[in-house]
């Protein structure tokens, strides 16, 4: 047990050795493991990148986003599941939203998290000063283009953003 070993080796040099302390940090040990134990499980519980299932919907409680929410914000049908893992990516953008200072890393990682890809380009244009312009790859002719009807809620400030 890692917490009578650290508790043993910091008790002073005259009371170690004691069979009658010994007994008592033994027991104390035990039980503080097993709430150590307990509390590790609520985190990882909790977690938004570990939690799964009604778990995750509470962590969608705390972010005040509920899976139908999520389904608004991705555009698809509201009769359509959603899986814990879209989710997950849906909750981590609105946990950037709630706590972006929109700077270019906070517009850039959003967009990564909401639309999954990692192949943004930026890019200045002198034609347009104080614009930020976005370029994402290239669709196939007969894939959705899921740029399309989507609005960016992470916005700069004092500057424009085309995408």
């Amino acid at each position: 047990m890692k917490i009578l070993d650290s508790w043993i080796r910091d008790m002073p040099q005259q009371f170690q050795g004691k069979q009658n302390i010994e007994v008592l940090f033994r027991a104390f040990a035990r039980q503080l493991e097993e709430v150590n134990t307990v509390l590790a499980e609520i985190n990882d519980n909790t977690d938004i990148e570990t939690a799964s299932g009604v778990n995750l919907d509470h962590v969608g409680d705390i972010a005040c986003l509920s899976r139908k929410d999520a389904l608004e914000i991705l555009r698809k049908k509201h009769n359509t599941e959603i899986s814990d893992d879209l989710y997950r990516s849906v909750l981590r953008y609105k946990v950037l939203k709630n706590t972006s200072e929109c700077t270019y890393e906070d517009i850039m990682q959003s967009i990564r998290l909401l639309w999954d890809t990692d192949k943004i380009r930026y890019y200045e244009d002198p034609a347009r000063p104080a614009t930020i312009m976005i370029l994402f790859p290239m669709t196939d002719i007969d894939e959705p283009d899921w740029t399309v009807g989507r609005v960016l809620a992470i916005k700069p400030a004092g500057v424009a953003m085309i995408y």
